[in-house]
């Protein structure tokens, strides 16, 4: 499968973490892979536009790539610093998202970029079948 690359930005306001969700979502379906990569791409991507809106304040453009076995998922924003995985206490209300990203991805970053901070997370997966149908199994042609 070849690479294909789509990006969207979204303003830092509340209801960006859902947007880029249903953009990741809807481009993920669209490339038909199954579901419960969708909607891990989904959760992770809200954690980071979440983080991004939190700690930024700045609009987030978010890249969603695929290449052969990996969706790979990019939230940039015009912010500086670092992704830190806290240890958040029980009864706290935040600071559980990097970790929640942690324990899915299966690779994850982040790093400075030209306009400012970049997050990323990585999903393996075989690619989904180019015309969006898997071959039955067992005989046949």
């Amino acid at each position: 499968m070849s690479t294909a690359r789509v990006t969207a930005s979204f303003p830092a306001t509340a209801d960006s973490a859902a947007g880029a969700r249903d953009f990741v979502g809807a481009t993920l379906v669209g490339w038909h892979y199954p579901t419960v990569l969708v909607d891990q791409a989904r959760l992770l991507t809200s954690e980071l536009v979440s983080n991004a809106i939190r700690h930024a304040a700045t609009t987030s453009s978010v890249t969603v790539e695929r290449r052969d076995g990996v969706v790979r998922v990019e939230v940039e924003d015009g912010g500086h610093g670092r992704a830190v995985v806290c240890a958040p206490s029980t009864d706290a209300l935040a600071g559980r998202g990097l970790r929640i990203v942690d324990s899915i991805a299966a690779h994850w970053g982040d790093g400075p970029c030209p306009n400012g901070y970049a997050v990323w997370f990585e999903l393996r997966h075989p690619s989904p079948p180019a015309n969006g149908y898997a071959r039955p199994s067992g005989g046949g042609p």
